[in-house]
């Protein structure tokens, strides 16, 4: 006798769910059926964007105060730099915190130069600096991401390293070095 009342308290539990599900439906249908209307919007944020390629470690030269700075005599690292807005700024950051080559085993350290040849609108400029943390701005980059659009074989922006001998010929032998950041911005 017992299995009777216990079945039908199943069958009503179980008939109860079907309800409120049939309800939730039947309600969910009726929403489903009327005109609804949301705004939505879409957007995307495109920065300004600049790229700088064509890196490459500096060789050093040694010079006299005689020598002049040309493409023939010294080793210019030529960059590539594109500029979404057509210019630019370069920030050059020395590791060592300044215009100086450490000794790699000692010490020791060498005072350096770092050169410059940019292009600001038509014009080319050269500049050199005794501080290895400097900025340049206001420079023209290239409008396309290869620098095809340069008149200079894909190229806008040149360094060089260089050192006089008044620093290097008192130095001692070895591996003097720095590391170098080239931060590139859209202005």
């Amino acid at each position: 006798m017992n299995k009777v009342p216990t079945l039908f308290k199943k069958v009503v539990s179980r008939l109860g769910v079907l309800v409120l599900v049939t309800g939730c439906l039947t309600s969910s249908g009726l929403l489903y059926a009327q005109s609804a209307s949301t705004d939505t919007e879409v957007a995307i944020t495109k920065s300004e964007a600049v790229k700088i390629s064509n890196i490459d470690d500096w060789l050093i030269g040694v010079f006299t105060a005689t020598d002049s700075i040309n493409t023939i005599q010294y080793n210019w690292d030529a960059e590539c730099v594109y500029s979404s807005t057509g210019s630019y700024k370069v920030e050059i950051i020395s590791q060592n915190g300044g215009a100086d080559l450490t000794l790699k085993s000692g010490p020791n350290s060498m005072k350096y130069w770092i050169y410059s040849f940019y292009r600001r609108g038509a014009n080319f400029r050269m500049q050199g600096f005794t501080d290895s943390n400097f900025t340049i701005d206001n420079l023209s980059g290239s409008r396309q991401q290869d620098c095809s659009d340069e008149a200079n074989a894909g190229t806008n922006l040149w360094f060089a390293a260089l050192v006089r001998p008044a620093d290097f010929n008192p130095a001692p032998p070895g591996i003097y070095q720095d590391l170098v950041t080239l931060l590139v911005s859209p202005l």
